[in-house]
């Protein structure tokens, strides 16, 4: 969202700085939806787009942090906060703090990544029903699980994931 109302905002002339946590721009698109979706080549496309409209774009920045939230709002005529997904939200369960449970943006960032530590384990559970969750089901496999069973509470008709992420085929 951040980038996308950076783009527009250039479009209509006005001037822009992104500052992004992260140490690469790109938001949820670099490094919450699997390659397999949304190839990284398009996501670095997108963000390269944004700068050559003249956007200044600075990583590795926490507004709270490196950035005063009171300096940004004295310093600009407007502020967009687009902080993205952060986390998963916890599920007030018992037993969720155990070793090897683990946030699914964590499982799908390794599939990203390609990281192959720690071991995914052979069999895994994965609770939600969205797109988020059948991707990190797909990310579990590729990083070397054998069985996946995908938890979700309601029809699969009620499913909330996008068709395409469903299609665990891709």
């Amino acid at each position: 969202a951040g980038l996308a109302c950076a783009a527009v905002l250039r479009r209509a002339g006005v001037g822009v700085t992104v500052y992004d946590a992260a140490d690469k721009a790109g938001g949820l698109a670099d490094h919450g939806i699997v390659p397999w979706r949304l190839p990284r080549e398009t996501v670095a496309t997108e963000v390269a787009e944004v700068e050559r409209a003249g956007a200044r774009i600075v990583t590795g920045s926490l507004v709270g942090r490196d950035v005063d939230p009171a300096a940004l709002l004295a310093g600009n005529d407007a502020v967009v906060v687009a902080i993205g997904l952060g986390r998963c939200k916890p599920l007030g369960i018992p037993g969720e703090d155990l070793p090897g449970v683990v946030d699914a943006l964590d499982v799908v960032g390794r599939a990203i990544t390609g990281a192959a530590e720690p071991a995914i384990g052979r069999r895994v559970a994965v609770i939600g029903g969205g797109s988020t969750a059948f991707d990190a089901a797909a990310a579990a496999v590729r990083l070397g699980a054998e069985e996946v069973t995908l938890f979700y509470r309601r029809s699969e008709a009620e499913c909330p994931a996008y068709p395409h992420a469903i299609d665990l085929d891709a």
